[in-house]
């Protein structure tokens, strides 16, 4: 039977022994327990819900930053994020103080992906930054500049960046792999800022590197969208004696022309130029010119996103002998590609 309440409980009366002090009788106790294990198991669902509709709107929320910023990148308009009173606003504003953690606590990656000539053999790798949240998984890199660069971390993330490609830099040294060059691609938010190249320096020094093994890779659009602040900076580093490459390279008036303006070491090929040099003869006769004219002004041509031997063999072919694509690896963190240097290794990069 139920058994019947003969005496008043107090709140404070822990809630195993309130059946039992209510009732005067154990039963009251397993009463109670089966009252409270019943209440439990009824709300569980109704707080997994709750939590499952959550996950869902922070998920298509976070979606939507991702949109309206790809949108506006492909117009080359420079998108404000985090002043927006709106869920996408909201959402960059957590990604900024996310960031800002992960800056503090070495949750933010580089990883880095080979460079090879036709032999297969390894003469650089590009850093690349990665950021994996916790909710969202990886962020797409230029979003995070674009964060951190109207969040005001961007000091801190160009030198954590500078920072660590040096300290990778050194200990692949010390590893016998002398030869390899590191390039880095840096953004205008970045080459903006006034301590960039202080923390280059400054880095450099820190790790004792030599300063030809780093590579400062910067975009058309950078070049064509730089302050006189920006050509200062990169007219600084060249003083410094780090290498300077122009990422994206097309046949376009403004390219030339910024050959002319800055000292390239290396030319980067417009990876559309060769993903469609398969069938596209334009695309053939555009990048002969480039390496071409590599020749004449000293400087070497990479072809990124290489996938196929055939594409491969076409550059060559073209006079193209330098490559970087899933042809010869994905972007490796730092133990992989030490892994991927020591299996691969010859004779010219150690010792």
């Amino acid at each position: 039977m139920v058994p019947y309440t003969i005496t008043t409980v107090e709140w404070t009366t822990p809630i195993l022994l309130s059946g039992y002090v209510a009732t005067n009788s154990i039963k009251g106790s397993i009463l109670q327990i089966f009252n409270l294990t019943l209440g439990i198991l009824c709300y569980i669902p109704f707080v997994k819900l709750a939590e499952s509709v959550s996950y869902i709107r922070m998920i298509n929320s976070f979606r939507r930053v991702c949109t309206v910023f790809k949108e506006n990148e492909e117009k080359g308009i420079v998108s404000t994020l985090i002043s927006r009173n709106d869920d996408t606003g909201n959402i960059s504003r957590f990604l900024t103080a996310d960031l800002e953690y992960a800056l503090k606590n070495n949750k933010v990656m580089l990883f880095y992906q080979p460079q090879v000539d036709y032999k297969g053999d390894i003469f650089g790798v590009e850093a690349l930054l990665r950021w994996k949240h916790d909710i969202y998984g990886y962020i797409y890199p230029p979003l995070v500049i674009a964060l951190a660069s109207e969040g005001h971390l961007m000091d801190k993330l160009s030198y954590w960046i500078l920072n660590r490609v040096c300290s990778d830099l050194n200990k692949m040294n010390k590893l016998g792999f002398r030869n390899i060059i590191v390039s880095i691609n840096m953004s205008v938010a970045q080459l903006e800022n006034d301590y960039f190249v202080n923390n280059l320096q400054k880095s450099i020094k820190k790790h004792k590197i030599a300063q030809d093994k780093l590579e400062i890779e910067i975009t058309e659009q950078i070049a064509l969208r730089s302050s006189k602040d920006i050509r200062d900076r990169i007219m600084a580093m060249k003083k410094l004696g780090v290498r300077l490459a122009m990422d994206d390279f097309g046949i376009g008036h403004s390219s030339l022309m910024y050959l002319k303006e800055y000292e390239f070491d290396t030319i980067k090929l417009d990876g559309s130029l060769v993903r469609e040099i398969l069938y596209n003869n334009n695309c053939r006769d555009i990048i002969q010119s480039i390496v071409s004219l590599g020749k004449s002004l000293n400087y070497s041509v990479i072809a990124e996103y290489v996938e196929e031997e055939e594409q491969r063999d076409i550059l060559y072919e073209l006079g193209c002998h330098r490559y970087q694509g899933y042809l010869y690896s994905k972007p490796l963190n730092y133990d992989e590609l030490i892994e991927y240097l020591l299996d691969k290794c010859k004779s010219k990069f150690c010792g």
